[in-house]
C-alpha cells in the first residue's frame, strides 16, 4: 500500500473469476463490470491455471498422492499453501476498497479446486456462439501460446472444423462444472445477450454477485465499448468467410453443445 498499512487477506475474501473460452466476450465483459460496479478486474493467464492443472493431475494420481501423503503434506495443508498463493499474486495491485475480480479463461476449468480453496468464490462463465468464436479467432490469426498444460488435445485456433471441436471440448467441461457449482456459484453469460441487451444482463450479473451499480446509465466509456462490440465485430461476421457452411451439415455432431446452448445452426452468421 502507498501510505504504508499493511492489508490482510485470508481464504474467505470473496472472489469473482470470469472465463471461458477465448474470443467469447471475455475482456467485454470484464470492462462493463470495471465500468459499472465496485470490482477491481486483474488479468492472469497462465500462472494460476498452471498450478491448479498440476494439483489436479497429483490428485488424480494414486502414486503421487501416496507420494506427498509420506511427505506429510496432507490436502488440507496443499489447500491452504495454494489459496496463499493464489492470493500472494494480487496483493500489490488489489486496493481495500475493492472487491477483487480475477479475470482468468483457462482457470474456470478448475472451478471446483477454486472454490475449495478459495470458498467465497463466484464464477462468471461467458458463453458465445462456438462459430462466431472460432471465425474471430481465425479471422484475427488468433494464438494462444503456453495453453499446453490446460487442453488435451491443444485448442485448435487454426481450422474451422478442428476450432468447433476444441469449442465443443472446452465448453462442454465448463459448462458442466458451471451447473454443478450450482446457480449461487456460477453465472453463465451468453455474449450475444451482453451485446443485444447489456442492461439486462448487468442487472443479472448484479444480482448474482450481490454488488450494487454505480449507475445504469450509458456513460461516453460504455457507449464506446457499445458500439465497437457492435458494429466492428458483429456486423463483421454478417461476411463471415463462407469456408465455415460446409461444416454447417456437421454441426450436430462435431459440436452438440451449440444445441444444448440453444443456438441456431442455420442462422448464426446472420444474428452474430
Amino acid at each position: 500500500m502507498e501510505d504504508g498499512a499493511t492489508i490482510y487477506y485470508n481464504r474467505e475474501v470473496p472472489m469473482v473469476w470470469i472465463g471461458g473460452v477465448m474470443k467469447s466476450g471475455i475482456s467485454l465483459t470484464q470492462a462493463m463490470l470495471q465500468a459499472h460496479t465496485g470490482l477491481q478486474c486483474v488479468e492472469e493467464y497462465y500462472v494460476i491455471p498452471g498450478l491448479l492443472s498440476m494439483y489436479r493431475k497429483q490428485h488424480r494420481s494414486e502414486i503421487e498422492t501416496e507420494r506427498v501423503l509420506k511427505a506429510g503434506i496432507t490436502d488440507a495443508v496443499l489447500q491452504e499453501s495454494m489459496a496463499a498463493y493464489v492470493l500472494s499474486l494480487f496483493t500489490n495491485q488489489w486496493r481495500p476498497n475493492k472487491q477483487l475480480c480475477v479475470t482468468s479463461p483457462f482457470a474456470l476449468r478448475f472451478m471446483d479446486i477454486i472454490k475449495t480453496i478459495l470458498p467465497n468464490s463466484k464464477f462468471i462463465l461467458i458463453l458465445r456462439d462456438g462459430r462466431s468464436t472460432c471465425h474471430a479467432a481465425i479471422s484475427q490469426n488468433f494464438n494462444m501460446p503456453g495453453q499446453t498444460n490446460f487442453f488435451s488435445p491443444r485448442f485448435d485456433y487454426k481450422t474451422y472444423p478442428g476450432c468447433i471441436k476444441s469449442w465443443n471440448e472446452a465448453t462442454n467441461v465448463t459448462h458442466a462444472l458451471c451447473k454443478k457449482m450450482g446457480p449461487d456459484s456460477c453465472l453463465p453469460v451468453k455474449y450475444e445477450n451482453l451485446v443485444d441487451d447489456s442492461r439486462k444482463e448487468m442487472e443479472r450479473v448484479k444480482e448474482f454477485l450481490g454488488i450494487s451499480l454505480n449507475s445504469l446509465e450509458w456513460n461516453d466509456d460504455h457507449k464506446e465499448i457499445h458500439r465497437k462490440t457492435s458494429n466492428k465485430v458483429l456486423n463483421k461476421l454478417i461476411d463471415v468467410d463462407h469456408s465455415m457452411d460446409k461444416h454447417i451439415q456437421n454441426m450436430t455432431r462435431i459440436a452438440p453443445m451449440l444445441l444444448e446452448l440453444g443456438y441456431d445452426l442455420n442462422e448464426w452468421h446472420v444474428k452474430h
